[in-house]
């Protein structure tokens, strides 16, 4: 008898933590080129993943704030659905200002999303990316004669 309750303690105890498993968005992303000179740009893409076998993760809204020197277009991006074991791609521009100086820049995103597993839930994820600013010297020629 002792060993049959220790036996039903210890599925409950493995199985328990299956059973409520969170569902959270998983995001990769890879950058055109994380080095930008002044007036440049670059693509970012990003794929996010539903690792879940049964919930669907719905309104993803994704915020980019972009650091010193840089601008981001578009500024958010939504994303309507991913269903459960199911993979989306989306990507923005990246862009340094004219101005820029030589800088250690980033760009921070805030996904905001919602979990549907019978009723919903609300959550939230942050990502930053660097971004390395390079000026390059100019070379400007005057009073040239041949």
């Amino acid at each position: 008898m002792k060993k049959l309750i220790f036996l039903i303690f210890l599925l409950n105890f493995l199985l328990l933590p299956l059973s409520n498993a969170q569902t959270s968005l998983v995001v990769d992303w890879s950058i055109l080129s994380e080095t930008l000179a002044p007036n440049e740009q670059t693509s970012v893409i990003l794929t996010l993943t539903n690792p879940s076998s049964t919930d669907e993760i719905k309104d993803v809204l994704i915020r980019i704030y972009p650091s010193t020197y840089l601008t981001a277009e578009p500024s958010t991006l939504l994303i309507t659905s991913i269903p459960s074991l199911s993979t989306q791609k989306t990507s923005f521009i990246i862009k340094a200002l004219p101005n820029a100086k030589t800088y250690e820049s980033y760009v921070k995103l805030r996904f905001e999303y919602k979990v549907e597993d019978g009723e919903t839930e609300s959550k939230s994820l942050e990502i930053i990316l660097p971004i390395s600013i390079k000026t390059r010297p100019r070379i400007e020629v005057y009073n040239v004669s041949f």
